[in-house]
């Protein structure tokens, strides 16, 4: 353990510090009642701008175009956004949004341009957008009407547009940069937090009492409780408000800490795995010429041994009305269907499982 500097006190609230090329970037208290912006290379601590200060979180910085964008307190202006190339001169105002503060955060890099949540004197707080210059800083959709507030945080790239969450009205979006663009994907519990994404889904959470672990494929339907072999229950992941979630890919598998009341009340190390049964796609049934017709598909299959398809008449209760062999392992897409008499065979209500060859399901 080495000092690095002596006679300054860096201030990072959750030890959370930006990094811009080999330099680490810090506000610090110069012990005189004065803060500034400091870097450091590990040997040569310098200061880079003095009078400003900010908090140092996750989401309340970012780089782009080899330059660090900071929500930054400066007496004059509140809390604003800042860029700075490294130098005195090169560290400055983006952009006075508010007239008090427009308290810029969540900030994320989309298609060459920063994404944010902020405030000016006309809308609420709401999703914002810059290029780096004055002029090229705005508002991208007014979600609530006038001075109310959505409140757009947590942000991740998926599948080329950018998806967001609001605070106030408890949404996932998602935006491709223009306003008509910006739309709800679907309504949430509570403000999803994003966690990862691994296999081609995005991991976020939501849930009315805790962070159920979800996965997604963008869209409506395709977001839902991430499934756990053999529990009733979803799992929830764990998070914290200065580090947000903390997913690991090791070996193709994602890792976290999470927990699941039908195993325990405390958080354990948990491990998704891209699966043996392989992605459903779609599960479909219809009414024709008086026969249930199911139809569903299932994608890069390993080890499938087969299906079962259950019905039931009241949704609760189900019985097996068929066993479907699989195709084993297959790369790519696979349909399946069945079909059986809807007079000889009453009740509205079918479902799939899908068993492996080692009989987990």
């Amino acid at each position: 353990t080495t000092i690095i500097k002596k006679s300054i006190r860096p201030a990072g609230t959750a030890g959370v510090h930006p990094i811009l090329g080999s330099d680490i970037y810090f506000i610090s208290d110069n012990l005189n009642g004065t803060y500034g912006l400091w870097k450091t290379d590990g040997t040569t601590t310098v200061l880079v701008k003095d009078n400003i200060s900010d908090v140092e979180r996750p989401g309340w910085f970012a780089v782009m175009n080899n330059k660090l964008y900071l929500n930054v307190a400066e007496a004059t202006t509140g809390l604003e956004l800042w860029v700075t190339d490294g130098t005195t001169t090169g560290t400055h105002i983006v952009k006075d949004l508010s007239t008090n503060s427009g308290n810029p955060q969540g900030m994320t890099v989309y298609n060459s341009n920063l994404y944010f949540s902020a405030r000016d004197d006309t809308h609420g707080e709401e999703l914002f957008v810059t290029d780096g210059t004055e002029s090229g800083t705005h508002l991208v959709k007014d979600i609530l009407v006038g001075t109310n507030s959505s409140l757009p945080r947590a942000s991740i790239v998926y599948n080329g547009f950018l998806y967001f969450s609001t605070t106030n009205t408890n949404g996932l979006w998602k935006t491709d940069g223009t306003e008509v663009g910006t739309v709800l994907v679907k309504n949430t519990f509570v403000p999803v937090q994003f966690a990862a994404i691994w296999n081609g889904k995005m991991y976020l959470s939501d849930g009315q009492n805790l962070l159920h672990l979800q996965e997604s494929d963008g869209t409506s339907g395709g977001t839902k409780d991430a499934a756990v072999q053999n529990v009733s229950f979803p799992i929830n992941a764990l998070y914290s408000p200065d580090q947000g979630f903390n997913f690991t890919e090791y070996n193709s598998d994602l890792y976290f800490a999470g927990n699941c009341f039908t195993i325990t009340g405390g958080y354990e190390p948990v491990r998704l795995t891209l699966g043996q049964s392989g992605n459903l796609l779609s599960f479909t049934g219809e009414v024709k010429q008086n026969n249930d017709l199911l139809k569903w598909t299932t994608a890069n299959e390993i080890n499938t041994d087969y299906f079962i398809v259950e019905q039931s008449s009241d949704g609760s209760v189900f019985k097996m009305a068929a066993k479907i062999k699989a195709s084993g392992t297959t790369p790519g897409n696979k349909d399946y269907s069945f079909a059986q008499s809807s007079l000889l065979n009453t009740g509205g209500f079918y479902r799939l499982k899908m068993v492996d060859i080692n009989e987990a399901f």
